[in-house]
């Protein structure tokens, strides 16, 4: 515990939240995710529970903006790496 305890301190990392529309749980289960400092929370509009296999157009568009503004903050690199 020690060792942890001494740890140097890293920045946090962005996160992206992709929630349905229409679906209460997975909303109400990202509230203690939505106090992260780096998080952006995007609703994708008309999706009921699985947004990602009801909309993966949507999803797509705003996961490669999302990985596209990190790496023009110089969060990532094109390979993904912080």
């Amino acid at each position: 515990m020690a060792q942890l305890a001494s740890a140097p301190r890293c920045h946090p990392p962005p996160v992206l939240l992709l929630a349905a529309e229409h679906d209460f749980v997975t909303l109400r289960s990202m509230q203690g995710w939505q106090k992260l400092a780096k998080q952006r929370l995007v609703v994708i509009p008309g999706a009921v529970h699985h947004a990602l296999l009801e909309r993966p157009e949507a999803c797509g568009v705003h996961l490669e903006a999302f990985l596209q503004a990190q790496e023009e903050s110089g969060s990532i690199d094109q390979k993904g790496h912080r």
